[in-house]
């Protein structure tokens, strides 16, 4: 058995140049420079494995497997704690490769210590699988059969996990449904008299008064900022109603937004023209223009027209920071 030497500099610099150099001449003439030091194959590798840089552990132990060094297991076994995920691969693989009693553990520790994550990465589940195979022990047995009873326990709590989460989902969005419903159904039969034209007050400056309808006068519908408004603001039927607060939307193409191919692509931006009519008046008291939000990236290729979202939420920060009468 050849003992593992003292870190080297020069050693150290040209077993680097041996595992990561692209020039043949430069690592043929490392190697040479190694056998002048009197540094076998194996010693370089063995030197590799405490190196710095991951790419160069990772060519030691590939080395010492190609060189079937078995009585390198000692020193490998730490390396299934590398920060380096193809280092901690090539461990598994070359301590399977060798087979000496002493890994036995440490690899069955490996795989049963953490199921989950394991078993997300299946190029680590499958070396873990096959090394110990490779043992033909009843621990290395017991070890699989430990590991895929925990990954299948892990499966069936995420099934009931996703299964509760979506059930809470389908309760929020039915909730929602409902509640909205109940909020909408007192101006189902009166949206009529918040949709007319009314004149402009001359040199009136915008403010709320009293509680708030917001329609949409395009769609002659209740506009999504209304359900938005909280309570104290929110007309709960007509005759509560002091300020309507009426939105036009338009919908303007646009050409200049970046897609996910860093190209040019067409796309449409939402603008909302708000007029705010004090009811008592009968007169538009505030107007205000928003512009929403350019389309999410998407590759030119693709021939579905996008637009961004509308802005509810600038519009209703505008409403919630106007003065109250």
């Amino acid at each position: 058995m050849q003992v593992k030497r003292a870190q080297n500099p020069e050693v150290a610099g040209l077993v680097k140049t041996i595992a990561t150099h692209k020039d043949p001449l430069k690592r043929a003439e490392a190697a040479e420079r190694l056998r002048q030091l009197q540094y076998t194959p194996v010693e370089a590798a063995l030197q590799a494995l405490s190196h710095r840089e991951g790419e160069v552990r990772l060519w030691g132990i590939v080395r010492l497997n190609e060189l079937g060094y078995a009585e390198a297991t000692p020193h490998l076994i730490p390396l299934l704690k590398d920060s380096s995920h193809k280092v901690r691969l090539a461990t598994i693989m070359t301590l399977g490769d060798l087979g000496q009693p002493a890994a036995l553990q440490p690899l069955a520790d490996f795989l049963v210590s953490k199921p989950y994550r394991i078993s997300a990465e299946k190029n680590f589940e499958t070396a873990l699988i096959e090394a110990l195979s490779k043992f033909d022990s009843p621990l290395a047995t017991e070890a699989i059969n430990r590991y895929r009873q925990r990954v299948r326990k892990i499966k069936r709590y995420n099934a009931v996990i996703i299964t509760l989460a979506i059930g809470l989902m389908v309760i929020s969005v039915v909730s929602l449904v409902l509640v909205r419903q109940s909020q909408a159904s007192p101006f189902n039969n009166h949206l009529e008299a918040f949709l007319p034209d009314f004149p402009e007050e001359p040199g009136a400056e915008a403010y709320l008064r009293g509680k708030v309808v917001v329609v949409d006068k395009t769609a002659a519908s209740l506009d999504q900022t209304f359900f938005d408004l909280p309570d104290d603001l929110r007309a709960a039927n007509p005759a509560e109603v002091g300020t309507i607060v009426q939105i036009v939307w338009e919908k303007c193409e646009i050409t200049s937004y970046k897609s996910s191919c860093q190209g040019y692509s067409s796309g449409y931006r939402h603008t909302g023209k708000l007029s705010i009519i004090d009811r008592s008046k009968g007169q538009i008291v505030g107007k205000a223009t928003f512009t929403g939000y350019e389309p999410l990236p998407a590759p030119i290729s693709r021939s579905t027209t996008r637009s961004g979202g509308r802005p509810y939420d600038d519009v209703k920060k505008y409403l919630l920071g106007l003065p109250r009468r």
